[in-house]
């Protein structure tokens, strides 16, 4: 299914890319395209602006808050395709692939997830709230952001609610993307890889449309997983996967109008911790639309907007193999007891409005307010059985022959939220920058909360800055969380309360001719954790409860050697961190080296990620270890000419045997990653 949608979509896309390239009223040639890494010095790298952690421009050194930036050009040169590998590149943040589905990888920063959809962390994009309105998070419904058309990213580790509200707790990933473009990418590569994404720019009635169209396919590595339902102990599976990303910005003067969607396909492999080749299926989709107007003055700004979020997810995974309900079903049929969930469709709407007054050059005010309503839906089960009849064990049960609803999991429900935010910057005799501020936010039926914010940022010299930061954060329960109902593994609990972090972070940036290094120390202090806990044999329910905190700290050195080479490197060590938190590792390290030499660009790349533990034998008090591990990355690449470039890159370039933590605590063995994938791609710019 999955190769036959995509086959029609390449043709699609192919036509459409000829169509722009015989085009020549619109073609014309990029700026500085896929410039060099090195034509940036390391002064106007480090100098980069940045506006998550302030919703202004601020650069890197006096951002008031934990920061990696990571720009376009940097990316293009890393063997990397995906947000979830990026993220391993980044102080704090991991990311593992966890047995939830195929494509599911969640990412986590300093240690501390509690849901598979990474809801402690906010994705935005140019701006937009990314998020599933069910489960709260993006990873989910989100994989495999793509790089392509990434202008710049801010990896934000640690609190961000007096901002931006619910899910920027444990850190934001803020999102820009590319604009002016006009290229086109083709790439071929293992397990049957397939990928085109197109980029155009153009003026149509002084309108500004930049469209981004990404879309990849290929037909899974080979597993062999150990399995005590086969006779050699061993079942063969695959994880074939598909993806389609679209993005379009169209703006006249300060009015601007975005679209978002995303759409991504697996099958086989593991689906909530089960194989069964031919029966699991996973289906995600989002899409977000969002209306901007921008107004202007000397020295301030407001702007106006309007979004609407809409996502579904499709599942149907295997609960019993076949041949198990022969004798217990009329009529009496061997095939397999098949379960999952419809493709509801969950949407969120939000309306802000936010300013920027620069009073003076030493002080600038930023305000504003928001609402955000929720509407899920009730989640409705599919089966081919009748699933109540076999939980009564009311024998035979009957077989439908086809997917058919059954009983709802989870509960239909609303949500208003409510913001204000008030923050101050201001600047003491040019070496002390003072930002104070704090967001309250008003929910429907679970309170209010208050998240205040304090940083401190002096730069006694131009090579020193040092940085105090103080906040509170916190995240709302998800509908999911409050309202799941008749699961065999997890239930809702409707009295939950939201979680709330407290960190406390000392930092330290030192900036020389060749080099930066940046070294941090960091506490979070959770209350009112929202935690799972075991309430039956197999079954998972949150309570709010008190948790251990998160101490470690953080190191990133960015080296420019020669004119040519280019290196970067962090390493985290957590030595605290929650009892719930096993599954992720307390130790990290990453490397990027990248050299330049004429027409060529090579980038080779490794991180690791320390031991960790996963349940054993069902049982989430017994632990068993998952081994450290190491994963390399590569890529070569050659301007042709002024508009053709061809490259190679390789992930998991040495073919390592990589298993992570599964999510479900039933398995008895890590989840099996990829091998090694290498991709032939060309890039022609028009």
């Amino acid at each position: 299914m999955i190769r036959q949608i995509l086959a029609s979509r390449f043709k699609v896309l192919t036509l459409a890319i000829g169509i722009a390239l015989a085009n020549e009223g619109y073609a014309k040639q990029e700026e500085a395209h896929d410039s060099s890494l090195l034509s940036m010095s390391l002064a106007q790298l480090l100098d980069i602006e940045v506006t998550g952690p302030t919703r202004d421009e601020q650069t890197f050194r006096l951002a008031p808050a934990a920061v990696s930036v990571f720009t376009h050009t940097e990316i293009a040169a890393m063997g990397l395709s995906t947000l979830d590998q990026l993220v391993n590149f980044a102080p704090g943040y991991q990311s593992n692939r966890n047995g939830g589905s195929p494509i599911y990888a969640p990412y986590t920063s300093r240690a501390r997830r509690i849901s598979g959809s990474s809801s402690e962390i906010l994705l935005l994009v140019d701006g937009q709230r990314i998020n599933d309105p069910r489960t709260s998070g993006a990873s989910t419904i989100v994989p495999q952001f793509p790089l392509a058309n990434i202008e710049r990213i801010e990896f934000i580790r640690g609190p961000g609610s007096a901002l931006y509200g619910s899910n920027a707790m444990q850190g934001v990933i803020n999102i820009v993307t590319l604009s002016n473009q006009n290229r086109a990418s083709l790439e071929v590569g293992s397990f049957d890889h397939k990928a085109l994404n197109f980029f155009n720019s153009q003026q149509v009635a002084n309108i500004q449309i930049d469209s981004f169209l990404d879309i990849q396919q290929d037909g899974g590595d080979n597993y062999n997983i150990p399995s005590s339902a086969s006779l050699d102990g061993t079942v063969a599976t695959q994880d074939p996967k598909s993806r389609l990303s679209l993005n379009i910005k169209a703006q006249k003067n300060n009015t601007q109008l975005k679209l978002q969607h995303y759409t991504a396909e697996a099958e086989d492999f593991y689906l909530n911790g089960g194989i069964a080749n031919g029966v699991n299926k996973h289906k995600s989709e989002l899409s977000a639309l969002e209306f901007v107007q921008t107004f202007r003055l000397d020295n301030s700004s407001s702007m106006i907007s309007a979004n609407y979020t809409r996502s579904s997810t499709l599942r149907i995974q295997q609960l019993l193999p076949a041949g198990s309900m022969r004798d217990i079903s009329t009529p009496s049929s061997d095939a397999p007891f098949t379960g999952g969930t419809k493709d509801n469709v969950y949407s969120e709407y939000e309306l802000q409005w936010t300013n920027n007054w620069q009073i003076n050059s030493a002080n600038k005010l930023q305000f504003g307010a928001s609402y955000r309503h929720i509407d899920s839906p009730e989640l409705q089960v599919t089966t081919n059985y009748d699933i109540k009849a076999f939980i009564a064990r009311d024998f035979p049960v009957t077989y439908y022959g086809k997917q058919t609803d059954g009983p709802p999991a989870q509960h239909a429900s609303t949500r208003d939220i409510l913001g204000v935010y008030l923050q101050h910057q201001t600047t003491v005799a040019d070496k002390l920058h003072i930002t104070l501020g704090a967001r309250h936010d008003e929910f429907s039926n679970i309170g209010n909360r208050l998240s205040p914010r304090l940083a401190l940022v002096y730069t006694p010299t131009d090579a020193n800055t040092f940085k105090y930061l103080y906040a509170e954060a916190y995240r709302a329960p998800s509908e999911a969380e409050l309202n799941l109902t008749d699961n065999p593994q997890f239930l809702g609990n409707p009295n939950l309360q939201p979680e709330v972090v407290t960190t406390s972070e000392i930092i330290w940036i030192f900036q020389c001719e060749k080099y930066s290094l940046t070294s941090g120390i960091f506490e979070h202090q959770f209350s009112n954790a929202i935690v799972q806990q075991s309430i039956g044999e197999r079954t998972q329910q949150n309570f709010n409860m008190d948790q251990s905190p998160v101490r470690g700290a953080e190191l990133e050195l960015a080296l420019q050697a020669t004119p040519n080479l280019f290196v970067r490197a962090n390493t985290t060590a957590i030595w605290d961190k929650p009892e719930t938190s096993y599954r992720e590792a307390s130790r990290l390290a990453s490397l990027m080296v990248s050299y330049q030499y004429q027409q060529w660009n090579a980038n080779v790349g490794a991180y690791w990620h320390g031991e960790t533990e996963m349940a054993a034998n069902g049982d989430d008090s017994q632990r068993t270890q998952v081994d450290a591990f190491t994963l390399a990355t590569a890529k070569v690449s050659r301007a042709i000419n002024s508009q053709l470039n061809v490259y190679l890159k390789a992930y998991n370039v040495f073919d390592s045997d990589i298993a992570t933590a599964p999510e479900s605590s039933s398995l008895q063995q890590g989840i099996p990653n990829r091998g090694r994938n290498m991709q032939l791609g060309f890039t022609y710019h028009f």
